[in-house]
């Protein structure tokens, strides 16, 4: 087996890299400050709950079903039968429910931290990315990377 050096290019061509970076985003965003209340001396930060962390997941899935782990270590009967749809679809899903979390924290009367812009960021990447995903596996040699 012929060993290549990483380079961004080579990266950036791996399209279940790229949406297994963003679900990593999407839960490094849940776990980051979403609200920030402070009395005196004391700030309290709070996360961003449990939709941030559901969509990250579902990111996550899609991902392992581009990079094919559910037939390497995971064997899922059928699966590889629904693809694109479950793939592209599982990704674009969790990027909305993110998106979407995020959004309506933004319409509360607190204040937003970085938690919730990053997470917007992640949700936003994966409906691109899940959108090449798609797009690669449903006509192939179109988009690389698969």
């Amino acid at each position: 087996m012929e060993r290549r050096p990483v380079t961004g290019a080579g990266i950036l061509a791996r399209l279940d890299i790229l949406l297994g970076i963003a679900g990593i985003l999407m839960w490094v965003g849940a776990i980051g400050t979403w609200y920030s209340a402070g009395v005196g001396v004391w700030t309290v930060t709070l996360g961003g709950g449990w939709a941030p962390w559901l969509g990250g997941f579902l990111i996550l899935l899609g991902a392992a079903i581009t990079w094919g782990l559910t037939k390497r270590i995971v064997p899922v009967p059928g699966i590889e039968n629904l693809r694109p749809l479950v793939n592209a679809g599982a990704g674009a899903l969790g990027g909305l429910i993110g998106i979407i979390a995020a959004i309506y924290s933004l319409s509360q009367p607190f204040g937003g931290g970085w938690g919730i812009y990053l997470t917007i960021v992640a949700g936003l990447f994966a409906l691109f990315v899940s959108y090449r995903v798609y797009m690669a596996e449903k006509t192939p040699g179109a988009a690389g990377g698969l």
